[in-house]
């Protein structure tokens, strides 16, 4: 991957301030000042100039002063679906270069159910799940939930950050998890899905792509103070997550899984397109990686599962924040690398799921 010309970064996002509460729960997705001014000063490290854009109304409405410099979009959160492929879609609407997915990849993940058929499609483990649209559905609702294996697990559908994730969503049987879906649409945050609890050590493959290929990866994991991973048999809940007394530590998982599961991954990646850094979150259950979820909206704090695992694997920050960078120019150029499925990998697909492969 060739570097590109020094060009000044405009970060941009709706800032919140730091602290043990927030204005919505949805601030809990967003960067805080001081997470905000650490990214900055690893860009400047890197001798370029940073720019800082409050909040994203600003950004829309000024957006084309910034022809020339490269966009880092950091807003993760709002009540919208479409949250994180709003800064993106801007960009390309004025050919803007930035960091990360573009639009379509960005919703397209946020969609803890779609994103399941694209993991899927790259050969990519995922269990079976129910999306519940309302919180009128009921009886059919109900049906289509004991069809799953418990216990399960009950969280919104579209958020991050563990919004909505606590030892509530944990549900041994179909009727407490429609309770608890219910409860979830109360607190605005429906649609719902309702996927298998799964049993084993939690992971995240971790990787920076640039023009189609794998730049950089490690394996984030958890571990507490026996050098285990603290969530094997239970959820990693946002009351956890946001606490100050957490009982254990972000790590990089020194066994590799393999140069199979990292080929589909770089197969997801071409269904994607461009992505720039990418979490793939699941579980390790009898021996293999059963992926849950797509994270491309990046948390870029020291204690993420992202900059926590390559800082354990030896790369710092800057050197991240620096790879993050170099590989947008090469994946904006004319937009022209759209992702999604050839008519034969959806020919392949449809086999698969039929069982006719």
């Amino acid at each position: 991957m060739e570097s590109p010309a020094a060009r000044d970064i405009v970060l941009v996002g709706d800032i919140v301030e730091d602290g043990p509460s927030r204005e919505t729960i949805f601030d809990w997705d967003n960067p805080t000042w001081p997470e905000v001014e650490q990214v900055r000063a690893w860009i400047l490290s890197g001798g370029r100039k940073a720019e800082v854009i409050s909040s994203v109304r600003q950004f829309a409405s000024e957006a084309e002063r910034y022809q020339g410099r490269i966009v880092l979009p950091l807003w993760r959160g709002g009540e919208s679906r479409s949250r994180t492929a709003i800064v993106p879609a801007i960009c390309e609407a004025l050919d803007l270069t930035y960091i990360g997915a573009d639009a379509y990849a960005q919703a397209a993940c946020q969609d803890k159910s779609l994103s399941k058929h694209l993991l899927r499609a790259a050969g990519i483990d995922c269990a079976l799940d129910i999306v519940v649209h309302s919180d009128e559905s009921g009886s059919e609702a109900l049906e289509r939930c004991r069809k799953l294996q418990f216990p399960v697990v009950v969280k919104p559908l579209y958020s991050a950050c563990s919004i909505g994730v606590e030892d509530a969503s944990f549900c041994e049987q179909p009727g407490p998890a429609m309770d608890r879906a219910k409860q979830l649409f109360e607190q605005g945050l429906g649609p719902v899905i309702i996927e298998p609890f799964l049993r084993g050590e939690e992971i995240s493959l971790c990787v920076i792509e640039s023009e189609g290929e794998i730049d950089l990866r490690c394996i984030s994991v958890f571990r507490d103070e026996r050098g285990e991973c603290p969530f094997a048999e239970r959820l990693l809940t946002m009351s956890e997550k946001i606490s100050a007394d957490r009982r254990w530590m972000i790590g990089c998982r020194h066994t590799d899984l393999g140069d199979r599961l990292w080929e589909r991954v770089r197969q997801l990646i071409r269904f994607l397109g461009p992505v720039g850094p990418l979490r793939v979150d699941g579980r390790i259950c009898g021996g293999r990686f059963v992926a849950i979820e797509l994270t491309p909206d990046i948390h870029l704090g020291l204690d993420s599962p992202f900059l926590g695992a390559f800082g354990a694997a030896g790369i710092s920050p800057a050197s991240i924040i620096d790879a993050m960078i170099r590989s947008a120019p090469a994946n904006r150029i004319g937009h022209g690398r759209r992702g999604g499925l050839s008519l034969g990998a959806t020919a392949r697909y449809g086999r698969r799921l039929t069982g006719k492969e």
